[in-house]
């Protein structure tokens, strides 16, 4: 007897959910319906869809269409009528090609901060070929210096002319290192003169291009 009035419970319970349920889903319908009567955009999730398709809906309002029948004449021609549609038509078209000219805004914009990379790097390359082709013969001068020192220094008893010689080699060494110093001093100088000179010109015009076709936009 328990089990079965535990088991009428249970069952009595379930078509009670069922029925809230059944009851839940009219509800929510009914709900559902009338705020599509109401705005039949309104599920719509595009808001510049709604906010146009919207727009069109109270061209009724605007002109109180459901009270022709009380007015001694028409409150608008069909002139202004179609002439309303062309322009929120127009409107529609304009949005369209807002949102074209954001696209290529954007595109364009990655492709700057695409192209400003490779020219950095392009510079960069430029700029470091530019000291070291500056410094070049320098550098060459003082390899040949530290090796003829070197040299001097393997001989193992060295007489006073050996060692003013080795002497007179060292200061040449330090007056080529000088002269290095000062070349790459005047070269970086001369970079951060003309910086904007250095780097790929192809890719400067394509930046320039791409510059000039987003100030259009």
């Amino acid at each position: 007897m328990k089990k079965k009035g535990l088991k009428s419970i249970l069952e009595n319970k379930l078509v009670l959910w069922i029925i809230v349920l059944i009851i839940g889903v009219f509800f929510f319908a009914l709900v559902y319906y009338l705020c599509f009567q109401f705005n039949t955009s309104s599920f719509i999730i595009d808001p510049q869809y709604n906010q146009k398709i919207n727009r069109i809906n109270t061209i009724q309002d605007e002109y109180d269409l459901y009270t022709i029948e009380d007015r001694e004449e028409i409150p608008f021609t069909i002139d202004e009528y179609n002439s309303k549609i062309r322009h929120i038509h127009e409107e529609l078209i304009q949005t369209r090609i807002i949102d074209s000219i954001t696209n290529r805004l954007k595109i364009i914009d990655d492709s700057l901060h695409y192209l400003c990379s490779i020219i950095e790097l392009s510079r960069e390359y430029e700029t470091q070929k530019y000291v070291r082709e500056k410094a070049q013969i320098i550098k060459d001068s003082i390899r040949i210096q530290t090796k003829l020192i070197d040299s001097i220094d393997k001989i193992e008893h060295k007489n006073s002319k050996l060692c003013e010689l080795l002497q007179a080699q060292y200061i040449k060494l330090n007056y080529l290192e000088y002269t290095l110093a000062k070349i790459n001093l005047e070269s970086y100088q001369y970079i951060l003169d003309h910086y904007s000179g250095f780097g790929n010109e192809e890719y400067k015009n394509c930046y320039s291009e791409l510059q000039n076709a987003q100030i259009q936009l």
